[in-house]
């Protein structure tokens, strides 16, 4: 917290994020990731927290996605993020031991909280901003940004041919 213009102002932890942040918006091929978490960030700087979950979902699923296709794993566009990270865990590409860590951020992206498949309504927005706490969104947000750095790094580490 700190003082200013008259108030006291809630800080944000956004410094622990140098090393992710260096890797993950360096060009390659997972640099789209840049923009999809800044989006992120940015809605989470406008309280806007139903939509940080959105694009959470959408970037841990594109970066998914992406490890799929590097790898030559088959996949369907209607597979869960559980379905996606089972098939890395069985292609070896992370080790099944790290599948309890996962399903906690998978849960809570594809939860009842927010539904990104479902169509939506004028009244959904703003019962998910209801649900959604400033606490939550912040910790689904670098939850996400650090599943999305660790994803990566082994599958860049891994050498396993398709």
């Amino acid at each position: 917290y700190r003082y200013e213009n008259g108030r006291i102002v809630r800080l944000r932890r956004i410094k622990r994020l140098k090393n992710i942040c260096y890797y993950l918006y360096s060009p390659g091929e997972y640099g789209f990731v840049e923009y999809d978490l800044m989006e992120a960030y940015n809605r989470l700087m406008l309280n806007d927290f139903a939509c940080v979950v959105k694009e959470c979902h959408a970037v841990f699923r594109s970066v998914l996605l992406r490890i799929h296709e590097r790898k030559g794993i088959a996949y369907h566009e209607q597979d869960s993020l559980n379905t996606l990270m089972a098939n890395l865990m069985a292609r070896g590409v992370i080790s099944a031991e790290y599948a309890h860590k996962f399903h906690f951020l998978s849960n809570v992206l594809e939860s009842e909280i927010f539904l990104p498949m479902a169509p939506e309504k004028s009244h959904h927005h703003y019962a998910m901003m209801l649900r959604i706490s400033e606490e939550l969104a912040c910790s689904i947000y670098y939850l996400t940004e650090r599943s999305i750095f660790f994803l990566t790094q082994r599958a860049e580490e891994d050498s396993v041919a398709p």
